[in-house]
């Protein structure tokens, strides 16, 4: 079985740094933020120094929740988040694979690129995973952060030595102007829980959201286009013994690669069927992640309704493909650097660059998956540049 990146990064021995963990409790949050008072820091992360002590996760905490802003830098924020950013690594520019609540999360619980609306994306969902790996695997829903976080406390008071899986489900609580502080509750319950059982340094905590919102602020989107607002999500991961604080990975990266990080972290061996890859290169050698075996990948998302649409994220530009109601399919294309609101199509000025974007497409779009059907088939036929 190959090794996994983080496998390999503890067998760099020049770069081994005097880090000791005992043990390890991953909280992954997939929730919304509440912008408040606090903003988030612009510091680069630096090639980081690993050592060959570091342990697998002990257990791991998911807290799920849909309809996410993305963060930007400069950006107020509630405090759960800004306490996580400031002790963790933030990735900037998170893809979500689709617009939709649950195709979102079905990619994100099977690294697997889902291709068709309402059609579940195949493979074994994550905590199927884990628990076939030997984990105790729990899941909490309702409404009641105390209640959740009396929950999760019994949970880690009444656990010996095995590693555990806890799914909490945060609901929706309607309007997006109404959602956007709905997960803080859970993470600050998460937050006081740990920090209870002084688990805090040795817990791995991950934020991420499964697709956007529209925003007040004049992006667009959910389950409607493909837009920054629709698949902008944020992802923060912070594991204070182990990983840099503070800190921000710039690259284009895709929702489906947690589930593989999750994996690698959890030293469980590459994750066969996925179509994402594990991020952990990127948090331990931003300035070279290939080393430990990443590959600087594009991004894609799905949305088939009035207009079906495929988008692609590469290199810094997005295309997005629509195919109209009398089956013209036209194009645009956005600088994704200076143009996160996608509100300048320059396919005309840059056909060359739209042309390439537009090949990356075909050749997701005629991919292996089995869930192809009539809507992705028609997309996979060339077309011009609008």
């Amino acid at each position: 079985m190959p090794e996994s990146p983080l496998i390999q990064a503890l067998a760099c021995r020049s770069r081994v740094s005097a880090i000791s963990t005992p043990g390890l409790v991953l909280v992954c949050a997939i929730a919304v933020p509440q912008f408040a008072t606090a903003q988030f820091g612009v510091q680069r992360v630096a090639d980081r120094a690993v050592s060959a002590e570091q342990q697998a996760p002990s257990g791991i905490v998911v807290v799920i929740s849909e309809g996410v802003l993305a963060l930007e830098e400069g950006q107020s924020a509630s405090p759960p988040l800004v306490r996580l950013a400031a002790s963790g690594v933030r990735f900037s520019d998170v893809v979500s694979p689709s617009p939709c609540a649950t195709e979102s999360l079905r990619s994100l619980e099977t690294s697997r690129w889902t291709r068709q609306r309402h059609v579940a994306a195949e493979g074994d969902r994550l905590a199927e995973l884990f628990a076939a790996a030997g984990w105790s695997v729990d899941e909490l829903t309702g409404d009641d952060p105390p209640a959740v976080g009396a929950a999760l406390s019994d949970r880690l008071d009444g656990q010996d030595n095995d590693p555990f899986l806890v799914l909490v489900k945060v609901p929706a609580s309607g309007p997006a102007e109404a959602r956007a502080d709905s997960a803080d509750p859970y993470l600050a319950q998460v937050e006081r829980v740990l920090a209870e059982r002084r688990l805090t340094a040795d817990t791995l905590v991950v934020f991420v959201g499964t697709h956007g919102i529209d925003s007040p602020g004049g992006l667009r989107g959910t389950c409607s286009t493909l837009s920054a607002a629709a698949l902008s999500v944020p992802l923060i991961m912070s594991w204070p013994a182990g990983w840099p604080g503070g800190s921000i990975v710039d690259s284009t990266v895709s929702l489906i690669d947690l589930l593989p990080t999750l994996i690698d972290v959890a030293q469980m061996g590459a994750l066969s069927g996925a179509e994402g890859q594990s991020l952990v290169p990127l948090v331990l050698a931003p300035r070279a992640p290939s080393s430990l075996g990443y590959q600087r990948r594009p991004a894609f998302a799905y949305l088939a309704g009035a207009v079906d649409s495929a988008a692609v994220v590469d290199g810094g530009w997005k295309l997005i493909r629509r195919l109209g109601a009398d089956g013209e399919i036209t194009h645009a294309l956005y600088d994704h650097v200076s143009d996160r609101a996608d509100a300048d199509d320059v396919a005309a000025r840059y056909p060359d660059l739209a042309q390439r974007l537009i090949g990356r497409l075909d050749q997701w779009l005629g991919g292996t998956s089995s869930e192809r059907g009539s809507d992705v088939q028609k997309l996979t036929n060339r077309a011009r540049v609008s």
